[in-house]
Parts: C-alpha cells; sequence; structure tokens
C-alpha cells in the first residue's frame, strides 16, 4: 500500500506543483503579458509637438520659396539688363523703343531683345507675377521700362515740349543711379502693348501703385498699403537691387521721383 501511494501522490500539494495540461485550442492557464500601448496622455503630447512643428515649419517653407522666386526675378532682370547693353551696341549706342499704342504691340521692347535672350518666354514674365499665365498668352511681360529713357525724345503730351532724348546709352549720364526697369503692375493691361511706366505722373503712391508692383516679392501681395515686402529693379549699368516697398513709398511721398533721370 506504500508503494502505491507513494507512486500514486494524490495530496493537494503535489496536484497543486504538477504543470497543468495545455487547454484545448493551445492556450495554456498561464496569461501573455499584454502588450504597452499610448496612454490618452501621451497621444495628446505627439499631436501637440506635431501642431508646433508645423507652425515653425510652414513660414519657413513659405519664405524659402519667397526667396527662391525672388532670386529667379533677379536672374530675368539681369538677362534683360544684359541684352539691353547687347542691342546697343549693335545699334550705335540706341536702346529698343516701347510701344506708344496697341496697334505696335509687335514691336515692344521684349520682343526687340529676342535675338540676345534666346528663351524670350522664360525670361519676361516673374514667377511671383500672379499673371503670368496670361500675360504669356497675350503676349505681355511682367517688366515695364522707363518711358523717360526708352521713350525719349517723345512729346508726352501735344502741348508739352519733347524730353531729352536719352534712349542712347552714351546720353545716360549716370547708369548706376538711373532706374532702366520696374515689376509690372497687375492692374493694367497685361498686352505687349503695356511695356512701359509714365515717370513724369509719379506725384503720389497711388499714381505709382498704376504702373508697377512695388510689393511683387511678398506674402502679402496687394493687401492694404502695399507696403509689405519688396521688389527687385534693373538700372542702367545692369545691376539688379531690391527696395522694399515702403522705402519706394517713403521716397515718393518725401517728394523724389525714383524713376527721374539722375543728372539729366
Amino acid at each position: 500500500m506504500s508503494r502505491d501511494s507513494s507512486r500514486f501522490d494524490l495530496s493537494p500539494l503535489a496536484r497543486r506543483d504538477r504543470p497543468q495540461a495545455a487547454a484545448p485550442g493551445g492556450r495554456g492557464s498561464a496569461r501573455r503579458p499584454a502588450r504597452p500601448g499610448f496612454t490618452l496622455i501621451e497621444l495628446l503630447t505627439v499631436i501637440a509637438i506635431i501642431g508646433i512643428l508645423s507652425a515653425i515649419l510652414i513660414p519657413v517653407v513659405g519664405e524659402v520659396r519667397l526667396a527662391g522666386k525672388r532670386a529667379a526675378c533677379a536672374s530675368n532682370m539681369r538677362q534683360i539688363g544684359v541684352a539691353l547693353h547687347l542691342f546697343a551696341a549693335n545699334n550705335k549706342g540706341k536702346l529698343p523703343g516701347i510701344t506708344k499704342s496697341a496697334s505696335d504691340a509687335q514691336q515692344a521692347w521684349i520682343f526687340q531683345l529676342h535675338g540676345y535672350l534666346g528663351n524670350t518666354d522664360a525670361v519676361r514674365v516673374s514667377p511671383s507675377d500672379p499673371n503670368r499665365e496670361l500675360r504669356l498668352a497675350e503676349g505681355g511681360t511682367s517688366y515695364v521700362l522707363n518711358d523717360l529713357i526708352f521713350g525719349s525724345g517723345v512729346p508726352v503730351s501735344p502741348w508739352a515740349p519733347p524730353p531729352p532724348a536719352l534712349n542712347e546709352i552714351h546720353r545716360i549720364p549716370n547708369l548706376a543711379r538711373t532706374l532702366f526697369a520696374f515689376p509690372a503692375s497687375a492692374n493694367r493691361g497685361l498686352g505687349a502693348g503695356n511695356d512701359h511706366i509714365h515717370a513724369l505722373q509719379w506725384t503720389s503712391w497711388t499714381r505709382v501703385l498704376a504702373d508697377i508692383t512695388p510689393d511683387l516679392h511678398s506674402r502679402q501681395q496687394g493687401v492694404g498699403e502695399r507696403v509689405h515686402g519688396g521688389a527687385n529693379y534693373l538700372y542702367g549699368d545692369g545691376s539688379v537691387r531690391s527696395i522694399p516697398a515702403r522705402e519706394l513709398r517713403a521716397t515718393i511721398e518725401a517728394g523724389r521721383n525714383p524713376a527721374l533721370v539722375p543728372g539729366a
């Protein structure tokens, strides 16, 4: 009897120490440890961090994109400046003329420079111009010339004497201080006939805005008094400079016309 009891020990202690048989379906009595998950606080923290990073990065990306467009626009203007000087060199110093009516739009200065620009369509519109596609379709340009130079010698009215002829390079006293080209206004016609400013009418900020877009390179272009950001300008020596819109307005309101030819 003792031999059988030692062989088949059915005491509660012995039963507790024995390994339990696997339950049907392969699941044993021992539970697997639960996988760790995110708590609500952790999820809210991650969402908050993503929101902060977005608030930081989106304006930065916008500024980088704006700077890229400004640089591409400046490159266009420099190419135009080189083309103007090459044109003058091949025409005894004479610069191309501006259009005086819609009927002579095919003679617009931008197309007179075609042989010096190569791909004219790639240069004649600014990437920051909201009307660039329409200008391309209608033969216009994002850049307008100074009529005191490129339209000089032509009376501004039947009763006014003609201005001094400055449409030859050697007649311009100070090329480095003389503005040749400006960013075109989006409020005027988009065709090739609107290829110049009306400098003698620049007696107020409103008149300036009728001719050019001084806030072309701004995330707030066309907003309010148009003094945000700035624009590129081509000078007679071929250099391109960026002038803040607020600075240009202050110059106009001080009674100084930046489109006038210094020393003329």
